[in-house]
C-alpha cells in the first residue's frame, strides 16, 4: 500500500511537471506506472495513473489553491456534461495541494469518459473543469496497461 502511494506521488509529481498546459499529455512510463495528465495554467492538474504491477488505476489531483493536511481523507465528485455524476469517491491527501483517489477511481474515469465536451471534479471545497478533447485517446493506453478499456 505504501509503495503504491509513494509511486503514485512520484508519477503525479513528474506528470504534473511535464503536462502541457491546456491539453492532455502523455503517456509517461515509469518502471511500474503509466500515466497521462492535464495541467491548467495555474498549476492545477489531473493525472490518470495505472500501477502496472498491481493492475490498479488511480487519479491524482493537484489544487494549488489548497492547503490540506497530509493523510486527511477527502471526498471527490466527478460530473460529466452529460449529467452523469460519480461520487463521492474517497481519496487521501498526499501533499498540501495533492489528493490521490485509488479504489474508487475507475468510476471517476468512467464518468470522465462519458463527457462530451467537459467534466468537472470537485474536491475539498475546490472545483475544476477539464476538457474532453483527446481525453479518451490519451487515457486508453493507461487503461490498457491495467487491462481495461472504455
Amino acid at each position: 500500500m505504501r509503495r503504491l502511494v509513494i509511486g503514485a506521488v512520484i508519477v503525479l509529481g513528474v506528470a504534473t511537471a511535464h503536462a502541457a498546459t491546456g491539453e492532455w499529455d502523455g503517456p509517461w512510463h515509469d518502471k511500474d506506472y503509466v500515466a497521462v495528465g492535464f495541467s491548467h495554467d495555474d498549476g492545477g492538474a489531473l493525472v490518470v495513473v495505472c500501477d502496472t504491477k498491481a493492475k490498479l488505476m488511480s487519479i491524482g489531483i493537484t489544487e494549488p489553491r489548497a492547503s490540506w493536511t497530509v493523510g486527511t481523507p477527502m471526498e471527490v465528485t466527478t460530473k460529466a456534461d452529460t449529467g452523469l455524476t460519480n461520487g463521492p469517491s474517497h481519496g487521501v491527501v498526499t501533499a498540501p495541494t495533492r489528493v490521490i483517489v485509488k479504489d474508487d477511481s475507475t468510476w471517476d474515469i468512467n464518468t470522465m469518459g462519458d463527457a462530451k465536451v467537459f467534466f468537472a471534479i470537485g474536491v475539498g471545497g475546490y472545483a475544476r473543469i477539464y476538457p474532453t478533447a483527446n481525453f479518451r485517446k490519451f487515457v486508453d493506453p493507461v487503461l490498457a496497461a491495467c487491462g481495461d478499456h472504455f
